[in-house]
């Protein structure tokens, strides 16, 4: 290789990393980020971890098993130094650097003689990048696709690497306290130990590759002990350990309740069936999953044949289809299997200087994903990629337009105003938290870890009696001690309630704006000399 295509390549794989990392650049909407934050703040002003609900009336002191606490000090530290623009380019950056990592892992040659070819290793990242942006939000998750992309960087070769496995007990450590995903990383490791097994009782038969040598069952086995003892390493022991179990139930036994309410867990198809192929993350999750498929089966036929693999898509495969908060963690794996089933690279031929198909000895290909990159760059930055999107998605550090109800929440918090809250929706009671918790406390979060569904359905039926201006409502809200809560609704997704709200007796809106309205008891807004406000901003919100 010529030092003029050593440096090109250098430039090509700097080229790819700024887009992946713009892609991941776009204001901040995830309405949970603000009860994270918050509690982060708590941990580090406290220095102790949550073991009791302290943000809810209706589940205080209930048990909350908080394996977050990792991230939530992540983000309290970064918005303490530099807010919103700050947390927005983090995130960017672990997403730019799990697809880094999950790259360099695909092209790590196990069982090939060389990697596979530098450019076609990039331009078949690049369909399952836009799948990942898609949900490249601020939120736990975030950690975990990092935390995938390196344990399969770790499994990649680690037959012929077998020291690597022992990075596994500390990554996992840092894993448990931070995402309750951690279960992720221990499916990958459970698929690479299944094909450990295949190979080992059936190989050569089949085509399969035996298992390398360098690698013993004493190591894997002590290595799995040390996961399991570096799991209990958490606020909870056991329970942290167990929690994933807990919510594997609220989400499989109840996945029809919450998959109705919860965008993040309705399922790819459902989405698909109502926005067809309208949708570009959408498309490109379908795309990416579908050209992995088309991978295997031509690396099975010419006799590359890796159960790992295999068993890697077909288990987040799954996962996927059962809801679309794991599409993301699809696409990285895709991402790293469309690689591995990449053949060895081509050593190349001396060209000369009149050949074609090159230009001073840079291929044609490399040459021309240059040059897509350097366009969508393009596309990214003026906004034109956003307008075929989902139009949420401008290369903008800000929070997303008129989405949280911080005025109102703070004039919630005014002396004099009731200490409870309903907000509606539920992604407005972070709002409330973040500003006014734990001394103000709300009657249902997004913390669906604590909230209980017969919290959820109470607080769709106080939802159902607002919009119709019944005031049997208020019966459902009240504190033990007879207290009533300040109502907050936000203005897209709240407008009945509001509606009906406007025409309740003894209630008043005393402030209303793009984000949503506060209501107050008459008596309340009469003491504190609130006027009624103008619902004029409140009916035209403008786009995010």
């Amino acid at each position: 290789m010529s030092a003029r295509t050593r440096w090109f390549r250098w430039v090509l794989g700097l080229l790819a990393l700024v887009t992946a990392y713009a892609l991941c650049v776009f204001p901040l909407y995830d309405t949970d980020f603000w009860w994270h934050l918050r509690t982060g703040d708590l941990i580090r002003a406290t220095g102790s971890i949550p073991q009791g609900d302290v943000f809810s009336y209706t589940h205080f002191g209930d048990d909350w098993i908080d394996l977050h606490w990792g991230f939530q000090v992540l983000v309290s530290v970064v918005y303490q130094v530099s807010g919103v623009s700050g947390i927005i380019l983090v995130k960017a950056a672990v997403y730019a650097a799990a697809v880094t990592v999950a790259w360099l892992a695909g092209r790590q040659a196990g069982p090939r003689l060389s990697a596979p070819d530098f450019a076609w290793s990039i331009w078949l990242w690049l369909i399952p990048l836009v799948g990942i942006s898609g949900r490249a939000l601020e939120r736990p998750e975030m950690l975990t696709v990092l935390f995938l992309a390196i344990t399969l960087w770790i499994l990649a070769e680690a037959e012929r690497r077998p020291k690597r496995l022992w990075w596994l007990p500390p990554l996992f450590l840092v894993w448990v306290n931070c995402h309750a995903l951690f279960v992720i990383g221990l499916i990958v490791c459970a698929t690479w130990a299944v094909d450990l097994l295949i190979r080992g009782a059936l190989a050569p038969r089949w085509g399969l590759k035996p298992v390398d040598a360098a690698v013993s069952e004493r190591t894997v086995l002590l290595v799995a002990a040390g996961v399991v003892l570096a799991l209990l390493v958490n606020p909870y022991f056991t329970d942290g350990l167990l929690f994933p179990l807990t919510l594997y139930r609220k989400f499989s036994v109840e996945q029809e309740f919450y998959a109705t309410r919860i965008g993040e867990f309705q399922r790819p198809l459902e989405f698909f069936q109502r926005a067809g192929f309208s949708n570009i993350y959408l498309d490109a999750q379908l795309l990416t999953g579908t050209l992995t498929l088309a991978a295997l089966l031509v690396a099975w036929w010419r006799g590359d044949r890796r159960p790992w693999l295999v068993l890697l898509f077909l288990a987040f495969g799954n996962l996927a289809l059962e809801a679309s908060r794991n599409t993301s963690l699809f696409c990285l794996v895709c991402g790293f299997v469309l690689v591995q089933c990449l053949p060895a690279r081509v050593e190349p031929v001396p060209v000369p200087e009149s050949g074609s198909g090159t230009r001073r000895g840079i291929p044609l290909r490399e040459q021309l994903l240059a040059l897509g990159l350097g366009v969508w760059l393009g596309l990214i930055w003026t906004g034109v990629w956003n307008e075929l999107g989902e139009k949420n998605k401008p290369c903008e550090l800000r929070e997303a337009n008129a989405w949280f109800m911080h005025d109102a929440v703070k004039l919630a918090g005014r002396p004099g105003m009731p200490g409870i809250a309903f907000a509606a929706h539920i992604g407005q009671a972070s709002v409330y938290m973040y500003h006014l918790g734990p001394e103000r406390l709300v009657f249902m979060d997004p913390r669906l870890e604590v909230m209980s569904r017969q919290t959820f359905e109470r607080f769709e039926q106080v939802q159902q009696l607002m919009a119709t201006g019944n005031p049997a409502w208020e019966a459902l809200v009240r504190t033990s001690a007879g207290e009533l809560p300040v109502v907050l609704l936000d203005s897209r997704s709240s407008r009945p309630a509001i509606e009906g709200l406007l025409h309740t007796p003894g209630w008043r809106i005393v402030f209303a704006d793009a984000s949503g309205a506060l209501f107050v008891r008459e008596e309340v807004a009469e003491r504190l000399k609130l006027q009624p406000a103008d619902i004029g901003p409140l009916m035209r919100p403008p786009p995010t």
